[in-house]
This record gives structure tokens, sequence and C-alpha cells, in this order.
């Protein structure tokens, strides 16, 4: 080797390393997208008051629960039965007990850098021993378990007819999968490819318009949809019928990322940043909303 390129050796090191540092690990991806990436972003306002929508109601947490320290930047979560699914902006997915204490399952579901991991899985469901999520792929990717623990399946492609939006929660309601879109506050079919907006009625405030409304989770039970808002955050009940809102409950504000429900409650995870204090799972009380139409 060339005696003049010697000296440049333990610089090219330092770069790979220094690299790998801000591509695959929490705190380079903190400072690449938390850090630089916010520089001349506005923080988002959290406070359903200050929203285009008028509120139902203030709901506060009946419950808030720490969940295992293993578990970073919840972005999905789903009940079912005695078992509660949370999944991460790591790709990971966490099997926990009923009372959220410990989890009894951790898996990768998706491998590589941790920089191309984020974002991927904005939403998941569950249905038997299959897995769907929802996110920044294009199209619905699959797993399902066995003996050997969570395998990928083909993934399923988007219909044409859907936008080309990025969704952030899937849930299955009456035998058919929809999905909350990021980019503009719709709810869409994933089996139909038919799109649904919103209609707010008398709950959009005079002068106000609904793009600011960013919808970051979405689930379904007796009947009804409910629809996670991280902006003005809050959780919007819909009917399924004609997809008019019936309610507006503002929550704790904060980055909320996805809910599930189950007997009248409302299970909510909430993102943060690597220098800021882990938040809880919050729980909210649902037995009052309002009863969907009947056709």
């Amino acid at each position: 080797m060339h005696s003049i390129l010697k000296p440049l050796i333990p610089l090219a090191a330092a770069a790979v390393v220094a690299a790998y540092l801000l591509v695959d690990t929490r705190f380079g991806v903190f400072l690449l997208l938390d850090v630089v990436g916010a520089i001349g972003e506005q923080e988002p306002d959290y406070d359903a008051r200050n929203g285009p929508l008028d509120v139902s109601a203030q709901l506060e947490p009946i419950l808030a629960i720490a969940l295992p320290e293993d578990i970073e930047q919840p972005s999905g979560i789903q009940h079912r039965g005695d078992r509660v699914y949370i999944s991460t902006d790591q790709a990971e997915l966490f099997v926990l007990d009923g009372e959220l204490k410990a989890w009894t399952e951790r898996a990768e579901l998706i491998g590589g850098l941790l920089l191309l991991k984020q974002g991927a899985l904005e939403g998941i469901e569950v249905i038997d021993d299959t897995l769907l999520a929802i996110g920044e792929f294009g199209a619905i990717p699959v797993w399902e378990r066995d003996d050997g623990g969570w395998q990928r399946r083909a993934d399923e492609p988007f219909l044409e007819a859907l936008p080309e939006d990025e969704y952030s929660g899937i849930t299955l309601f009456q035998g058919q999968r929809y999905a909350a879109s990021e980019e503009s506050p719709v709810i869409v079919n994933l089996d139909t490819g038919v799109v649904h907006e919103l209609d707010f009625g008398s709950f959009l405030k005079a002068g106000q318009e609904v793009s600011s409304l960013m919808f970051s989770g979405l689930a379904s039970e007796a009947g009804r949809l409910f629809v996670l808002t991280e902006s003005y955050s809050s959780i919007l009940v819909v009917d399924p019928n004609d997809f008019s809102v019936l309610a507006v409950y503002a929550i704790e504000p904060g980055p909320v990322q996805d809910m599930a429900v189950r007997d009248g409650r409302a299970y909510v995870v909430v993102d943060h940043n690597l220098d800021e204090p882990r938040p809880p799972l919050y729980v909210y009380d649902l037995s009052m909303v309002p009863t969907a139409s009947v056709n």
C-alpha cells in the first residue's frame, strides 16, 4: 500500500463506524429523525380543544400502565382474548399477558438497518395466528405463527383503487379489513378499494378544515369504528353505515400511535423520543359512546 494512503485508514474506519451508529442504533436514528429531521418543523398541537372539531367530552384515563422496559416506541396494539400484541418502531412484536405486566413472547418481524424499520409497522391486526400490519409498505405484510415463531408470508398488494397514502391503523370489521390514512381524513376498505370520507357534521368548527387532523389508529367493536387522531389527540366514534362522526372525545395530549378497543375500553399506546420520559399505556372507558344507526 502506498504510504500516502496509510494515514487515511483510521479516518475511513471511523467514518464506517459513524455511519453505522447513525443508521443502526437508537441514538443514531434519534439524531437523524428527531433532531436533524425536525429542524424547521413545528411541534404538533396535541390539545384536542385547539383542533378543528368541537369536543363532546374530555376523557380521563382510568388506568395508566407502565409497559415493560424492553418495549420502546410502541407503534401498534391489538387486544385479543387474554393476550395483548404490541409492535414497535424497531419492527418488533411483543405478546403480553392480559394485565400488560410482562411479555411472554418477543419477535423481530423485519431485519435490516434500524433506520429502514421506522414507519414499517404503524398498525397491526391479529386474526387467530395471523398478523397483518399497515404502514409504509404499499402493501399488507403478513406473518403467521407456527412452532418456529412468526414467519413472514407473501405481502398482499394494495388494490389499485386505493390512494397512494401512508396508512396508520388497521382493523377487521364485519369480515372486512379497514385502514386509516395518515394523509387525509378517510377510512379505506382494503378488500374492496372503497374510500370513505368521514362526515364530521356539526362537530366541524366554523371556518375550520379537517386537513390538519392526522389519523394514527383504527379499531372496531360493537358495530362502531374508532379513529385515533395524533394531532389534537382524540378518539372519534364513527358510524360504519354512513361514516358519520358520532362523538369526539379528547384524550391525554401526546403523540398517540394506535389503540385497541376491548370490552368498552380503549387501550392507547404513545410514542416517545430517546430523550423523553417513557409514557404509559393509557386505558379509557368508552362505555358511554353513542350507538351506530341501524340500516
